[in-house]
């Protein structure tokens, strides 16, 4: 196996900033998103916001803590799974 040179590692590392940087942007702005659209949810229908909150386990950290069943519809992960 060929080892890689310090031009590709220092590629690879300037890659990963450039992504991580984005990424933080990326997540403060879709952090804001969804405390609106949770508080959206719990004055327009409590009753499913609390069911959200218990299949969560009690924290909402991200869109697949309710949207699980939407992730595994509409991606490689339903491909994925043995039939």
């Amino acid at each position: 196996m060929r080892r890689l040179g310090p031009i590709a590692i220092l590629f690879a590392c300037l890659s990963l900033l450039s992504v991580s940087g984005t990424v933080a942007f990326a997540d403060s702005k879709t952090e804001e998103l969804i405390k609106k659209h949770i508080e959206k949810v719990k004055q327009k229908n409590p009753k499913k916001y609390e069911a959200m909150v218990q299949a969560a386990g009690g924290n909402i950290i991200d869109c697949l803590s309710c949207h699980a069943d939407i992730f595994k519809e509409t991606t490689r992960y339903k491909k994925n799974q043995p039939k």
